[in-house]
């Protein structure tokens, strides 16, 4: 897509891969450069991308959301320096791996409702922001690899939820400087799991986990509090 405010999306099968460049949207607009595939509410069917799926957003406001729909490879989205916002909806559905790139304003982040990854997860919403990641699986659902979530080191009071599922790998939460807000519960993590939260006053809780390896919480600088139970 060129300049402007502009929507794509698919719903169908591809048998190869999908990419998108949602290039620039019109600045100081509430509405930005939107990309899709599949249907959110899965009321017909299951969509297919044989290969990979790629969005690479421009530098105002870009959404991109893949619903329902199996991806052979990897889901790869770097959306730029504007507000953004990117979602995997499983619904059943299975992907390779999922990577986010975010730029220096707000990025919004989810992995939802029971999405198998068969390989890892690595999320980096970039250098400042105030920032949210949520991967909210169902149990029973797994992610083959290890979960890398970076919020970057900037001063924005970000927020990081890991709920349910299987992490055969490491699950690694990363946050900067800010009131931040780490939340991981009811996950099995097949070997170790890392926090660290910065500099601020954070909030750490870790609830019915289950840790193959080693737990290492370092909260930095601040009036922080760390529950686990």
């Amino acid at each position: 897509t060129g300049a402007g405010n502009d929507a794509a999306g698919i719903v169908g099968n591809v048998g190869g891969s999908g990419a998108a460049n949602l290039r620039s949207a019109i600045a100081g607009s509430t509405s930005g450069n939107g990309f899709g595939i599949g249907d959110s509410q899965n009321k017909t069917f299951t969509s297919r991308v044989g290969g990979s799926v790629s969005v690479v957003g421009g530098a105002q406001i870009d959404y991109a959301a893949i619903n329902g729909t199996t991806v052979g490879g990897g889901v790869s989205l770097a959306l730029g320096n504007g507000e953004n916002t990117g979602f995997v909806s499983g619904i059943g559905a299975t992907i390779g791996s999922f990577a986010y790139t975010g730029g220096t304003a707000n990025d919004t982040v989810g992995l939802t409702k029971q999405a198998t990854v068969k390989n890892g997860v690595s999320v980096f919403t970039g250098t400042q922001g105030q920032d949210s990641i949520e991967l909210n699986l169902s149990m029973g659902y797994t992610i083959g690899g290890s979960v890398v979530l970076n919020t970057g080191a900037g001063g924005g009071d970000d927020s990081v939820f890991v709920g349910n599922g299987n992490v055969r790998g490491q699950l690694s939460v990363t946050t900067g400087a800010g009131n931040d807000e780490i939340d991981v519960d009811y996950v099995k993590v097949g070997l170790g799991l890392a926090v660290n939260s910065g500099a601020g006053n954070d909030d750490i809780e870790l609830n019915s986990n289950t840790v193959g390896v080693n737990t290492v919480i370092d909260a930095g600088a601040g009036n922080d509090s760390v529950f686990l139970s």
